[in-house]
């Protein structure tokens, strides 16, 4: 349960993440690597058989909608972590 004090971060191994630290990973794991991973299930997703579109339709409409959803199931997590 979330009780609104502050709480030291630490890596893996003890130490103490610096809160630029911490921003720079946010950025680079929503920005950069989220997009990479819905482009790549985007391409294979695109495979799949939808209302005889060719594969440059699909592939842009497909691999938004995937990062959409790995963006709402990571917030989604964050809230149960919260909870």
């Amino acid at each position: 349960m979330y009780t609104g004090k502050s709480q030291v971060i630490t890596h893996i191994g003890g130490g103490v993440v610096s809160k630029i630290e911490l921003v720079k990973t946010l950025f680079i794991c929503f920005f950069i690597f989220v997009p990479i991973i819905g482009f790549i299930l985007g391409t294979i997703t695109t495979y799949l058989p939808f209302k005889n579109a060719t594969y440059s339709e699909k592939y842009l409409p497909i691999s938004l909608l995937t990062i959409l959803a790995i963006e709402v199931i990571m917030m989604l997590i964050r809230i149960a972590v919260l909870v």
